[in-house]
């Protein structure tokens, strides 16, 4: 099925996957940092300012290749860099429920055969 959740590990992930926050938290910016409460366990989390710039971004759904382009056009990091400091923050993210993620496949890769 097209875009139903998955827990699988997040090494997983391509391109095409699809990141949003979990609807079990609130954030807000406090004293200018962005905090993150997960409500199912009760704990708080405080970003750095890019992590805090991702965060805002998966507050809606996107691809995790939309949210590599806009941080390495935002911020002065090559590709590689920015690949692997947001797989290691989706990575905590996950580990942390604070995300929802939905299989990256196509349409044409999911549809079963006629």
């Amino acid at each position: 099925m097209i875009g139903l959740l998955i827990s699988t590990p997040l090494k997983n992930m391509n391109d095409q996957t699809t990141i949003c926050a979990s609807s079990q938290q609130v954030s807000c910016q406090l004293d200018g940092d962005t905090v993150v409460l997960n409500l199912k366990n009760s704990t708080y989390y405080e970003l750095n300012p890019v992590a805090a710039r991702i965060w805002e971004l998966i507050q809606a759904p996107i691809s995790v290749d939309g949210i590599r382009k806009t941080i390495v056009d935002e911020y002065d990091v090559t590709v590689d860099r920015a690949d692997q400091d947001l797989n290691r923050l989706l990575d905590d993210l996950n580990r942390h429920k604070l995300l929802d993620i939905r299989d990256g496949k196509s349409a044409d890769e999911t549809a079963p055969a006629l």
